[in-house]
C-alpha cells in the first residue's frame, strides 16, 4: 500500500485526489472527483502492505484491517436509503494490490472535531444529532443480518453541511451470532475490537454475543461527550447537570439509563430512546407554554435556588449547610404609618353613623383604602429585599466554608497522589466559583499529573485530552503544551506535537526537553534538517545528557542516507561515540555505533561492538545476533556465524532476512541441503533474492 497519495493524481483512471481529509495510524482518507459521474467522493487506504504492517504492528494485522475495509463495505450497502448511514459505493483494487473504500463525502466534518471546535453543543443540537443516531440505529439493529456496530464514537460520527449526523465505518461490525473473534497483536487475552473510552462493560470485558443495548451504552458515552466535551470516565459523575447546568433533568435520567453496568437495565432497542426524547421535548414545550410569571416572587423561589445550589456539595461527602436562614419579625410600623392609621380611623368614626355616606364621603374611604394597600406592598417590596440579602449573604458564607472543605481535601488528595479525587474537587470547586485562581492551578496540576500516569500506561488519547483540560484552565503554562505535545508524539500526530512543542518553547525557551521533543516530531516526520537544529539546542542546553546525541546521530544517519552525505555518516559515527562515552550501560548505543561502522566497511570495529550490545544485557533483540551474525561472514568466519543467526531466528521466526543470509552461511560452508532449506524459508517468507539463489544452487 501507499504510505500517501499525492495531491492531484490520478488513481484507478476515475478519481482524481483533491485534498486529504483525514489520517490514522493504519489509513488515510482522501477527497476526490469521481471524473465519470461527476460528483465528490471520499476514498479510504491502507497505508502499509502486508510485509510492512505485520512487522511494525504484529503477525496478521493486514489481514485483519483488510477484512476490516470488506465488513464495511458489506455492511454498509445493506443501507442505501438512510439519510443517518453513510453510503458505501465501492470497493476497489488496482493491478499494486493496492485496495481502496469509495464512500460518499460528507463536508460537514467528524462529530469529534465539531466539539474539539465548539466544547460542549447546544442542547437543540446535542437533541438533533442523538435523534438522528437512534434512527441509524434502529435501522441496523432491525435488519435481518442482526448487527451491532461496536465502534461508536465521535469520529466515526460524521455530519452534512446541514448539521444532520451520519453513522459511518462498519469494519468491525458484529454481524450475526459471530462474534469476529479477530485480535490485533499487542492486545491481552480476548476482546471485542473497538474504541476503549466508548466501549461498552460487556464489550471490553468478554467476547460475547452483543446486543443492541451496547452499542446504546456507547450512544449515552456520546451524549455525555456532547454535552460537557469531556470524555466519560468512572471519576466523572452523573448526572450531566452537574457538569452542564443547561441539560434538563430528564435528559439526566434518559442518560442514567443508557449507561447501566447491567444490560437489562438499560434501554433494548433505539426507538425507545427516540420516544423518550421527543415525549419530553413534547411536554417541555407544552409546560412553556403554561408558564406565567408573578408580580412578586415568592419566597419558595429563592429558598429551591438555595437548595439546588447546595447540591454541589452534597455528591463529594459534604453536608450542605441547613437552616441557617433566620426568622425575622414583622416590621415595627413606623410614626408615619401609626399616624395615617390613626386618621383613617377616625374618618371610619365620623362617617360610620350615618346610613348612606355621601360621594365625598366615598371618595375619602376609597383614597384610605388605595393608600393602605400601597403602603403593603412598598413593605412586601421591602421585606421580599431583605430576604433577598439576607439569603445572597448566607449562600455566600456557606459557598464559601464549602470551598475551604474542598480545597483542604484536594491538599490531602494531591498529598497522597490520587489525582482522580483531586480532579473531581477541583471541579466542584470551580462550579462554585469559576474564577477561583487556587483551584484551577491545583486542578489543571492534578490534570497534567494523570496525563502523565496515562501517557506511562499507553493511554495517548486520554493523556492528551487530560493535558488539553489542564490548558483550558491555565493556557499560558508551558509544560503543559509539553505534556499534550508528548501525548500527539505517542500517537503519530505529528504536525500537532510539533505546535504544542512550539508554544512551550515560545512561553519558556529554557529547558532542552521542549527542543529534544520537537525535534523528535520533525525527525518522525522526515524534516530532518529542522530536527538537528533542535538536536543542536538541546544539546546547547544539557550537553551531558547521551541520548541527545544518540537521536541526534540517528538523525544525521536518515539524512546521510537520504541524500548519500558521506559527511552525514560520519557525523551519525561521532554521535553514536559521543553517546557511549557519556552512558556506556545502553546495548542501543553499540548497535547503532556498529551499524554506522559496517556502512563505512569497518566491520571488525562493528563487530565489536554488536558484541558490547549483546553484553549490556537482557533484553537482548534478536537482531543484535543477526548483524553479529552478518560481520562474522563479512568476515569470513562462517562457522561462528551459523549460532549467532540461529538465536536470531529463535528470537524471531518471521524475518527472512535472517533465512536467507543462514542460507547464504551455510553455500559458503557447502551445506547445500541446509543452503537450500533457508533459502526456500526466506523465499516462502517473501525475500526476492532468495528465489534467484536457489535456482542457482
Amino acid at each position: 500500500m501507499k504510505a500517501s497519495i499525492e495531491i492531484g493524481s490520478l488513481i484507478l483512471d476515475k478519481y482524481k485526489i483533491e485534498a486529504t481529509a483525514g489520517k490514522g495510524g493504519f489509513g488515510s482518507v482522501y477527497r476526490a472527483t469521481d471524473l465519470r459521474l461527476k460528483r465528490q467522493v471520499a476514498i479510504k487506504t491502507l497505508s502499509y502492505n502486508k510485509t510492512s504492517m505485520d512487522s511494525r504492528f504484529g503477525p496478521d494485522t493486514f489481514e485483519e484491517f483488510l477484512t476490516r475495509f470488506r465488513r464495511e463495505a458489506e455492511v454498509s450497502s445493506y443501507f442505501t436509503s438512510n439519510k443517518n448511514i453513510i453510503t458505501v459505493y465501492n470497493l476497489e483494487q488496482d493491478q499494486d494490490d493496492d485496495h481502496y473504500l469509495i464512500m460518499e463525502y460528507l463536508d460537514g466534518g467528524p462529530l469529534s472535531q465539531l466539539i474539539k471546535e465548539k466544547g460542549h453543543l447546544s442542547f437543540s443540537r446535542l437533541c438533533a444529532i442523538t435523534l438522528d443516531l437512534c434512527n441509524a440505529l434502529s435501522e441496523v439493529h432491525n435488519h435481518p443480518a442482526d448487527i451491532v456496530h461496536r465502534d461508536l464514537k465521535p469520529s466515526n460520527i460524521l455530519l452534512r453541511k446541514n448539521g444532520q449526523a451520519v453513522l459511518a465505518d462498519f469494519g468491525v461490525a458484529q454481524v450475526g451470532s459471530e462474534s469476529h473473534r479477530t485480535i490485533l497483536a499487542g492486545q491481552l487475552g480476548p476482546r471485542h475490537p473497538g474504541s476503549p473510552p466508548y466501549k461498552s462493560p460487556e464489550q471490553a470485558n468478554n467476547y460475547e454475543y452483543l446486543t443492541p443495548a451496547s452499542d446504546l451504552y456507547s450512544l449515552g458515552l456520546l451524549i455525555y461527550e456532547m454535552a460537557t466535551a469531556k470524555v466519560f470516565a468512572k471519576f466523572r459523575r452523573l448526572p450531566i447537570s452537574r457538569e452542564n447546568k443547561k441539560i434538563p433533568e430528564w435528559m439526566d435520567e434518559i442518560v442514567a439509563r443508557l449507561l447501566q453496568e447491567k444490560i437489562e437495565d438499560r434501554f433494548q432497542q433505539a426507538e425507545d430512546v427516540a420516544a423518550a426524547i421527543e415525549e419530553a421535548l413534547k411536554r417541555t414545550s407544552s409546560q412553556q407554554e403554561e408558564i406565567t410569571t408573578p408580580i412578586i416572587s415568592s419566597p419558595s423561589q429563592s429558598d429551591s435556588s438555595a437548595s439546588a445550589k447546595s447540591g454541589a456539595s452534597s455528591y463529594l461527602g459534604i453536608k450542605p449547610l441547613e437552616n441557617l436562614t433566620p426568622k425575622k419579625a414583622p416590621p415595627a410600623a413606623s410614626h408615619d404609618d401609626s399616624e395615617m392609621a390613626r386618621r383613617e380611623k377616625e374618618l371610619e368614626a365620623a362617617f360610620s353613623n350615618r346610613a348612606e355616606p355621601s360621594p365625598i364621603e366615598k371618595l375619602i374611604r376609597e383614597s384610605a383604602e388605595h393608600a393602605r394597600l400601597e403602603r403593603e406592598i412598598e413593605a412586601e417590596k421591602r421585606n421580599h429585599r431583605e430576604r433577598q440579602t439576607d439569603e445572597m449573604q448566607i449562600q455566600q458564607v456557606a459557598r464559601a466554608l464549602q470551598i475551604s472543605q474542598f480545597m483542604e481535601q484536594l491538599a490531602q488528595a494531591e498529598a497522597a497522589s490520587n489525582w482522580n479525587l483531586a480532579i473531581e474537587l477541583g471541579e466542584g470547586i470551580l462550579r462554585l466559583d469559576s474564577e477561583h485562581t487556587k483551584a484551577k492551578i491545583h486542578t489543571a496540576t492534578a490534570y497534567v499529573a494523570r496525563s502523565r500516569l496515562l501517557l506511562g500506561q499507553g493511554k495517548f488519547a486520554q493523556a492528551e485530552n487530560d493535558a488539553g483540560q489542564a490548558l483550558q484552565l491555565e493556557p499560558q503554562q508551558a509544560d503543559y503544551y509539553y505534556a499534550r505535545a508528548s501525548a500527539h508524539y505517542r500517537q503519530e500526530k505529528y504536525e500537532a506535537a510539533i505546535g504544542d512543542y512550539a508554544q512551550a518553547i515560545k512561553l519558556n525557551p529554557a529547558p532542552s526537553q521542549y527542543f529534544y521533543g520537537r525535534a523528535m516530531s520533525y525527525q518522525s516526520s522526515g524534516d530532518y534538517h529542522r530536527a538537528i537544529d533542535d538536536f543542536n539546542r538541546a544539546i546547547e542546553r544539557d550537553p551531558q545528557n547521551a541520548d541527545y546525541y544518540y537521536s541526534r546521530g540517528l538523525t544525521y544517519d536518515k539524512r546521510g542516507a537520504q541524500f548519500h552525505n558521506k559527511n552525514d555518516q560520519a557525523q551519525a559515527l561521532n554521535n553514536f561515540e559521543e553517546a557511549i562515552r557519556r552512558d556506556s550501560r545502553q546495548p542501543h548505543y553499540y548497535f547503532q555505533r556498529g551499524m554506522a561502522l559496517r556502512k563505512a566497511g569497518q566491520h571488525l570495529a562493528a563487530l565489536q561492538d554488536f558484541e558490547n550490545a549483546i553484553k549490556c544485557g537482557p533484553p537482548t533483540y534478536p537482531s543484535y545476533y543477526f548483524w553479529r551474525g552478518v560481520s562474522f561472514a563479512n568476515l569470513k568466519d562462517f562457522e561462528r556465524a551459523i549460532p549467532d543467526f540461529d538465536k536470531a531466528i529463535a528470537g524471531d521466526p518471521n524475518q527472512s532476512n535472517y533465512y536467507y543470509w543462514r542460507g547464504m552461511t551455510y553455500r559458503m560452508l557447502k551445506n547445500k541441503k541446509a543452503a537450500r532449506r533457508d533459502l526456500e524459508l526466506a523465499t516462502q517468507l517473501g525475500h526476492s533474492d532468495a528465489r534467484k539463489e536457489l535456482e542457482s544452487l
